[in-house]
């Protein structure tokens, strides 16, 4: 009841001030739940037109060469589209998408993300000059797989395509942008050696359709944006042994609708005031049979499984923000209040037979749900361009979770984040040079913002994540403690050069949270499985040089040369008896990875070109190490703008991807080479 009335009351305050609204301040970073300035963090921005002529599956794929390479292509994202924390990256089309950037700065941790994943920003584009108009733009690209130590018997070919159609129109206070698209491509699939010869035929089919409105009303912006995304995957895989052969489908059925909108009101010229919502509902059906077929080509054992899969979540928040200012101080006061709903359900069917005619069913389900309302109040405090300071709480009001294994949920979570120029206390800070330090702090848990492991609505005897595994047997849980709270650090500098046409930086980045690990042990009379949820640790040391030294109508050269050293640690006192690992092995260990990203124009001619690399140690359980090293030529491509009549864009490009690489352990055998064009009447 106390907390209906502090919601009811704080809601009706809120919607009150919602009457009046401007664009959204330029100088912040809105990361869902807070406001961060943007010269109080270190930040990567990626345009969008830079990725539009890579060929690429996701979005991590084409950022690893930018951010963190190869390790960055495991790396889960979670995506913040124009201030809402909804929308999958990859329901996106790369040319609807103005900018990327990744906030280096812990406070995005209170933002409904989990410390093992990474948030990035993206800011759709906007509404071009003009009445009307039209963009078009496709690809289509030759794919081969490459000889491997995972595909000894040679290369296959397929062919990757997407192709995009926009329209806008716009006038004095409203502009309207919808566009459609489809991307064809190949899910990368790596299968052991040991399989004697297989076949394998692998298709995803994704159509994106999305919509956006902006409108002003008064001094008020309404921005709006809807989409539906279907997908499908067929895979086909043939295995032959010696004596059997197995032939196993998998096949997906995916639909996500989804709709945000944000309205923002300037409230004077001190305070303004930003309410956004949001709704994602997403339909799934899995279905996967396996047969297998003794040598006299009788088949010996038949199995299939079907998964059905409904999850919806809704958002909704609030923020009022001002700016306030005294002699050479500002302070700049900020609450959020935000709900959620998310609700997830699963039902399961599994089926066996074998040759005696023994057949078997099993059919379940599950379902996950969670309610939450959190209060973030923060305050930032800032002296001239010396220094800045911001601290907060994130408070969870209600939807904190039940008792899990006597463990009680956590309710507040800190944060702090400061910046210091550090040249104008030198007395060096000009137009020429400039230096900054910039360091974050946040108090998180593993399982208190991830909707999908937040919603803890399950009995205490099957263990968290393993539901997902249609093939999982009974395993016995240790009781873990969802709710252990972790201390998470950043820090870094940036140094500019040349009047901001160079930027030297450096980055440290540190993170623990619990992950699942399946143990064994061999016995004498069978073999003990253990789950058991150690705390994995990893850190981070990036440096990065970002240069635009030439900039002019003839010639131009953009580059982003990163490397990042990483380490990966995992502490689990509960079972340093056991043997092994044989689920989610992600050994200790540490990697040296990047990338070199080149952007050209001279005239009417750009091109591109990417390298990707990596070296990887790590210690076995039998006291080997593994190491691996990679280096590929990841993407590079040339094009050239044609002048045509009315037209007010047209080129023509061509690309390839992973053209070349020289590696030990595999990490992308596919290669990419293709014809593309981008055109505007």
């Amino acid at each position: 009841m106390k907390h209906s009335t502090i919601l009811t009351i704080l809601s009706v305050f809120l919607i009150s001030l919602s009457v009046k609204a401007q664009t959204p301040d330029s100088l912040h970073y809105g990361l869902g739940r807070t406001l961060i300035r943007k010269d109080m963090t270190q930040a990567i921005t990626i345009k969008g037109e830079d990725l539009e002529k890579l060929p690429y599956n996701t979005l991590s794929d084409a950022l690893s060469a930018w951010l963190f390479g190869v390790y960055g292509t495991t790396t889960t994202y979670i995506t913040n589209v124009n201030g809402t924390v909804l929308v999958n990256a990859d329901m996106l089309s790369i040319y609807d998408i103005d900018q990327i950037t990744l906030v280096q700065n812990s406070a995005t941790l209170v933002n409904g993300i989990s410390p093992n994943q990474v948030m990035l920003l993206i800011t759709t584009k906007k509404y071009a000059k003009g009445k009307f108009g039209i963009n078009a733009a496709g690809q289509t690209n030759r794919v081969s797989s490459n000889p491997s130590m995972y595909r000894p018997g040679g290369s296959k070919h397929d062919y990757y395509s997407q192709y995009y159609l926009s329209a806008y129109t716009n006038s004095d206070r409203v502009s309207v942008n919808i566009s459609a698209d489809y991307q064809r491509f190949l899910p990368l699939s790596l299968d052991l050696s040991s399989i004697s010869r297989y076949t394998e035929e692998d298709k995803i089919n994704r159509y994106r359709f999305n919509g956006s409105l902006q409108a002003k009303l008064g001094k008020s912006t309404l921005n709006l944006m809807a989409g539906y995304v279907p997908q499908n995957v067929d895979e086909n895989l043939q295995s032959i042994y010696t004596s059997s052969s197995n032939l196993s489908e998998n096949k997906l059925d995916g639909h996500v609708w989804y709709a945000t909108g944000s309205f923002t009101t300037p409230l004077g010229s001190k305070w303004h005031n930003v309410f956004n919502a949001g709704l994602q509902r997403n339909n799934i059906g899995v279905g996967y049979s396996s047969v297998t077929t003794g040598s006299s080509q009788l088949i010996q054992s038949t199995y299939s499984a079907v998964n059905n899969q409904r999850f919806v979540n809704y958002l909704f928040n609030d923020n009022l923000s001002g700016n306030l200012s005294t002699g050479g101080w500002s302070f700049e006061p900020a609450v959020n209040i935000a709900y959620r709903h998310a609700k997830d359900d699963h039902n399961v069917e599994i089926r066996n037979s074998d040759s005696q005619g023994q057949f078997s069913s099993t059919s379940f389900g599950y379902n996950f749900q969670q309610k939450g309302i959190l209060l973030t109040p923060s305050l930032t405090i800032g002296y001239k361009d010396f220094f800045n300071i911001q601290g907060g709480v994130e408070t969870q009001l209600s939807g904190a979770g039940e008792p899990i294994f006597n463990y009680s949920a956590k309710k507040l979570f800190p944060f702090a984040l400061t910046s210091v120029n550090l040249g104008k206390l030198a007395g060096i800070d000009t137009a020429c040079l400039g230096w900054h330090f910039y360091a974050s702090y946040a108090r998180t848990g593993t399982f208190t913002q991830d909707p999908y492991a937040y919603m803890l609505s399950l009995p205490i005897n099957l263990p968290l994540g393993t539901i997902n595994d249609l093939n999982s047997s009974a395993i016995s849980a240790v009781p873990v403690n969802p709710y252990a709270i972790f201390d998470q650090w950043q820090a870094g500098s940036n140094f500019t050069l040349i009047n901001g046409k160079m930027v030297l930086s450096y980055a440290f980045m540190q993170r623990k949270y619990l992950v699942q690990q399946i143990y064994f042990s061999p016995d004498a009379n069978n073999n003990i499985n253990e789950t058991g949820y150690p705390v994995k640790k990893w850190q981070i040391h990036r440096v990065g040089i970002e240069y635009a030294i030439v900039q002019n109508s003839k010639f131009s050269w953009r580059s982003n040369l990163n490397a990042s050293y990483i380490t990966l640690n995992m502490e689990d006192l509960t079972h340093t008896d056991f043997a092994g690992l044989i689920s989610g092995y992600s050994p200790p260990g540490h990697q040296i990875t990047g990338g070199f990203v080149n952007r050209f124009n001279v005239g009417k001619v750009t091109a591109g070109a990417d390298i990707l690399y990596t070296f990887y140690s790590a210690p076995q359980n039998d006291g080997s190490k593994l190491k691996s090293y990679f280096f590929s030529l990841s993407n590079l491509y040339a094009g050239y703008q044609f002048s045509v009549g009315k037209v007010k864009h047209l080129e023509v490009f061509a690309n390839g991807h992973n053209i070349f690489s020289k590696k030990y352990y595999q990490i992308d055998n596919l290669s990419y080479y293709g014809l593309g064009f981008r055109a505007s009447i």
